[in-house]
């Protein structure tokens, strides 16, 4: 499989590398990258994760507890909505987007460990 195969899915050649580098799998084929999600940025996220489909108090909820979070919670370098996501299933590109993962993958990934 070559990058160009991936790029038209719409990762790009950072993304491709940064997705590589983060499994221990050896290699992740064509349905592997045909069955992760991207975002673009993390307002996009934002709104996916935390306002799409969500009843007007769940994002009252979501501010608020936005609203408690400092910079001293966060990690040096260390986004909020980084902060917010703590699941594996995300994972932030170097290039400012997000992409999210299948569980399917995940688990491959953790069987990947083992071996």
């Amino acid at each position: 499989m070559f990058d160009f195969d991936i790029e038209a899915l719409g990762f790009t050649e950072v993304d491709i590398e940064a997705i590589g580098n983060h499994f221990s799998c050896s290699s992740l084929s064509y349905e592997d990258w045909e069955s992760m999600e991207l975002f673009e940025n993390d307002e996009v996220i934002f709104e996916y994760l935390f306002i799409d489909n969500q009843e007007k108090e769940s994002i009252i909820n979501t501010l608020l507890e936005m609203g408690k979070i400092s910079v001293e919670d966060l990690d040096e370098g260390q986004s909020l909505m980084e902060y917010m996501i703590e699941d594996d299933e995300y994972f932030k590109l170097p290039n400012g987007r997000w992409v999210r993962f299948t569980d399917e993958l995940l688990r491959k990934d953790k069987m990947a460990q083992i071996d």
